[in-house]
């Protein structure tokens, strides 16, 4: 199969925005705070694992007449906030758009199950790596800078 081929099979799923109020800002237009992952599949088939990642209702009591609250929780939304991310215990800092292990786990948790392969052709200093593996999922990734490389082995060996 081409590589055309490929895209054409693919199929707009989500479009999901982690959004932050940290970092600088601008003093003439509103700051943009917040960044975009768009999900695709390879097909109409689509892995979602619900039940994996169910938040806490908000309003306990369901306000539909006879309708109940899912005991697991909600499914979030599309926005997701994550704010205060370079004081978090998860943040390295070590590379400027490092993206929390926290949302990253989200995702693989929803879309793979346990020993599914993740992979991150932009992998940065690693964080899609931590959260795959803290998920008990395998991992590739690909690094196209040295220094960014060699940082993300170094926060794999210390899950070690």
């Amino acid at each position: 199969m081409d590589v055309l081929s490929s895209f054409r099979e693919m199929v707009y799923r989500n479009w999901i925005i982690w959004s932050y109020d940290w970092g600088g800002r601008t003093k003439k237009t509103f700051a943009r705070k917040h960044e975009d992952l768009l999900m695709y599949s390879k097909g109409k088939e689509f892995l979602f694992n619900a039940n994996d990642i169910r938040i806490p209702y908000i309003v306990k009591k369901n306000v539909r007449k006879g309708a109940e609250n899912n005991p697991l929780g909600k499914i979030p939304t599309d926005v997701w906030p994550k704010n205060n991310h370079t004081t978090s215990k998860e943040y390295v800092g070590w590379h400027p758009t490092q993206k929390p292990i926290e949302l990253l786990r989200r995702i693989i948790r929803a879309n793979t199950n346990p020993n599914d392969v993740v992979m991150d052709i932009f992998n940065g200093s690693g964080s899609t790596t931590i959260a795959a593996l803290n998920e008990g999922r395998k991992f590739v990734g690909c690094e196209l800078d040295e220094e960014y490389f060699e940082k993300s082995l170094e926060r794999m060996e210390q899950l070690t």
